[in-house]
């Protein structure tokens, strides 16, 4: 068994010292460290399960979402079971959830893109994908409902791609040519110059000329070989028995998702730079992919639960 301090430690220091990211705000700030890029899914009051969801709403998730009086909401969720998705410190001496010597749970490792864009963001502290507010929560709700048939309570989550705050997937998918991946920054045998064409073709307004352009290059490149090392830390701590990718289409998901990027990740020659490289890449290799729980095209708590709530069971069966 191994226990939740063992994880943290591992997470957390390096040699007795505080583990060091390398990925800065810029170039003369500290590194911003790991509890600002994950969490552990331990919430203050987590959701009934399934069984009794589907028991307490079962008449309005027969009735289409459109109808007014369908009450698979969150706040109605909230009234039937109070449900609170802000971070609950099984890790801190001082917390009334401390827990150091339970058993953490390594079942799941979760994988999602980078940072998406919003205000008043608060990163450090564990606090990401615990973060609740009136336009996000719903995510944060889709989730935890994706989770909820399986044994995920108290696993780790994190971006594949560190320090890129941004909303817009299709932007990730170009600045680090997953829609292109003979441009990867794995090739050695492309230039920067020929990356930074790419992506004046794809957006000139953006990147304005070939100057600016290599910027953004070496700007990405660095973001993109520290995320890996970042992430490879990750893996390496966590131990997870499987990793599952939130993102992916069923067309072109290689170029399109990021199952894509994470597939490209996975490709990296960082991983032979570790004795157990091998067997972290392959955890990627065997990772599951999908939908992403900020999925537009169900925008009603309802629809979304009514159609992915097995998602991942379904893809373990």
């Amino acid at each position: 068994m191994t226990k939740n301090y063992e994880v943290y430690d591992r997470l957390t220091k390096v040699n007795g010292e505080k583990y060091d990211t390398g990925l800065k705000l810029d170039k003369d700030s500290k590194s911003i460290s790991i509890d600002n890029y994950g969490t552990f899914l331990n919430d203050v009051a987590d959701l009934p399960s399934n069984e009794e969801l589907d028991q307490e709403f079962s008449d309005s998730l027969k009735k289409d979402v459109s109808n007014e009086d369908s009450r698979f909401k969150r706040e109605y969720i909230d009234k039937f079971h109070h449900i609170d998705f802000r971070y609950k410190d099984i890790f801190d001496k001082e917390s009334k959830d401390y827990d150091p010597d339970g058993e953490f749970n390594n079942n799941y490792m979760f994988l999602a893109m980078n940072c998406a864009a919003r205000p008043n963001l608060e990163r450090s502290e564990w606090k990401m994908f615990h973060d609740v507010d009136d336009k996000h929560d719903s995510h944060m709700l889709n989730l935890r409902l994706m989770i909820n048939n399986i044994d995920a309570k108290g696993c780790y989550v994190t971006d594949a791609i560190k320090q890129c705050i941004s909303s817009d997937s299709s932007y990730i998918l170009k600045e680090f040519f997953v829609k292109k991946p003979g441009l990867s920054f794995n090739n050695s045998d492309v230039s920067d110059e020929e990356r930074a064409e790419q992506l004046l073709k794809w957006d000139k307004e953006k990147h304005i000329d070939m100057e600016h352009a290599l910027t953004d290059v070496k700007e990405k490149r660095d973001i993109y070989d520290k995320s890996i090392d970042v992430l490879i830390h990750e893996l390496n701590s966590i131990k997870p028995k499987q990793v599952v990718i939130f993102g992916t289409t069923q067309s072109n998901p290689d170029t399109d998702s990021n199952t894509g990027l994470v597939k490209m990740i996975s490709e990296s020659k960082k991983f032979d730079e570790y004795e157990n490289g091998a067997e972290l890449r392959k955890l990627l290799q065997d990772a599951i992919s999908v939908t992403h729980y900020g999925n537009r095209h169900y925008p009603s708590t309802r629809d979304f639960y009514m159609k992915f709530k097995d998602a991942i069971k379904n893809k373990l069966d």
